[in-house]
């Protein structure tokens, strides 16, 4: 519903941008977006936007770009400033305070608007499109996430969409926050992926879903690694109640906040070792999230103790160590790839990638799997930080840098029966320092993702992470030697099938 209120140069009355409120609310706008900044209060302003409030709306305010360099912070502009309008500042491409952009305590959150060497597409004054930069353009960004999320969860009320928008921000920057929030970005920059999962309800999940132990009888017990993950961005604090039969362990026993944005690993093992057989046991874990409510889930393990278990030597990891859960694709097909090189492989299922179904794939010679489109050529050996629109994208980027399997090793693939795809780059060097690299990425049908690493030469230079095929879903785990950098022996889960 947009209402014209300014003329061609961008000026207009306070009677205009009144009544335009009074009118939006009235039709039922549940989001109503000022991008504009008066130098003094007005009553009548106010008056419509406590109507609008009143009825339900939310009104998104910029809070103006009038801050000079090496001056002190320009105070928050109306109707920004007023306490019903959720006041939005500014942050630049590389997440710092934009420095023209107003502060104080009115500040709620900020979004990307842009700096002179780094315009954003806006729509201009006088009709048509410019590059331009300011506090308007990050409110316009903030009002769409608004919306966005009132149509995902039309129960929320406007002072509800204000809390998750808050709560779930990303605190960046350079200036430091005190109690979650500061004059310049208020509580950060709004994270839309966050604020979407708030609205999910938190849910325990457990994957794999039947992990298997096998042991020797009369031998030393076992261990295997599961994953303990929440898709909401509402923290789960998590138990191990119980496990059966006594001789079965779980390790830690308890953690807290976990969310969407990182996962927890439960270690399942043995105390001792019974007679040979087929045990069905289990682990009870208890789930409470922050409103107290109380859930318990089962892992079932499936245990195998046989008289004798003889022993397969996988690839190692680092000086010796034993790469966890390496699959043997030796019946699989060498793709034979060149520098920079890319080739297409059937999946035996639809894999679910971040909202989108794929039936294959593409292995690329620098280290990722991509869906949608082969990456191929030198350009796209250049690594970069996630997410971006710059491609490539739609892609799980295991260790992306600057491969050469034309200098040595191998990529090839292996399907496993019709429920695993498995990639490895296996003894691959880096172009730069000749180092070698293996690891193999696993998909399976439901959308879990298994990156285990068993040899990793430099990481300093690499990507490592996911990112959905618009870039609007990123999953930054590394990037040139910030982030958890893989290590050799190390075996990491994630799932981008959306709920």
């Amino acid at each position: 519903l947009p209402l014209r209120v300014l003329d061609a140069n961008g000026l207009g009355r306070v009677s205009d941008v009144a009544s335009a409120v009074v009118q939006a609310s009235t039709r039922g706008s549940a989001v109503i977006n000022l991008s504009l900044a008066l130098s003094a209060p007005s009553s009548t302003l106010y008056n419509a936007i406590v109507l609008a409030q009143n009825s339900g709306a939310l009104v998104v305010g910029a809070t103006g770009n009038d801050t000079l360099p090496g001056q002190p912070l320009a105070p928050v502009r109306y109707p920004a400033a007023y306490s019903e309008v959720l006041a939005v500042a500014s942050t630049t491409h590389w997440e710092n305070w934009a420095s023209y952009s107003n502060g104080g305590s009115q500040v709620d959150v900020a979004a990307p608007g842009g700096e002179s060497s780094d315009p954003i597409l806006s729509a201009s004054l006088g009709g048509g499109y410019a590059y331009l930069y300011g506090t308007s353009m990050a409110t316009a960004q903030v009002s769409g996430v608004a919306a966005l999320l009132r149509a995902y969860a039309p129960q929320l009320s406007n002072n509800a969409v204000k809390d998750v928008l808050r709560n779930t921000a990303d605190k960046v920057g350079s200036y430091s926050y005190v109690n979650g929030r500061n004059d310049r970005l208020g509580y950060g920059r709004v994270n839309v992926n966050a604020a979407l999962r708030w609205t999910l309800a938190p849910h325990l999940t457990v994957g794999p879903i039947e992990p298997t132990l096998l042991a020797q009888a009369a031998g030393v017990g076992v261990s295997t690694n599961v994953v303990l993950s929440n898709d909401s961005a509402q923290p789960l604090r998590w138990q191990v109640i119980s496990t059966s039969p006594a001789w079965l362990t779980a390790s830690p026993g308890s953690g807290q906040d976990l969310t969407f944005r990182a996962t927890t690993t439960l270690r399942i093992g043995m105390s001792s070792v019974p007679s040979a057989g087929l045990y069905n046991a289990s682990v009870q874990l208890r789930a409470t999230d922050p409103s107290n409510q109380q859930s318990t889930t089962f892992v079932s393990v499936r245990v195998i103790v046989a008289p004798q278990v003889h022993s397969l030597f996988l690839p190692t990891a680092g000086a010796g160590q034993l790469a966890p859960q390496w699959i043997n694709t030796s019946g699989g097909l060498g793709l034979g790839l060149g520098d920079d090189g890319s080739q297409a492989a059937p999946l035996p299922f639809e894999f679910p990638f971040y909202g989108r179904t794929y039936g294959q794939v593409w292995v690329n010679a620098n280290g990722y799997l991509s869906f949608g489109e082969g990456y191929q050529g030198s350009e796209y050996a250049q690594n970069h930080c996630l997410p971006s629109i710059l491609s490539p994208n739609g892609a799980i980027f295991a260790l992306w840098d600057d491969l050469d399997p034309s200098q040595g090793g191998q990529v090839r693939y292996a399907l496993i029966g019709s429920s695993q795809f498995v990639a490895e780059w296996r003894d691959v060097p880096a172009k730069s320092n000749g180092q070698l690299n293996s690891f193999q990425i696993v998909l399976w049908a439901d959308g879990t993702v298994r990156i285990t690493y068993a040899d990793v030469g430099d990481a300093a230079g690499s990507t490592v992470g996911l990112e959905s095929w618009d870039a609007s879903i990123g999953l930054p785990v590394a990037c040139n030697g910030t982030g958890r950098l893989p290590q050799p022996g190390q075996t990491r889960y994630y799932n981008t099938a959306l709920p």
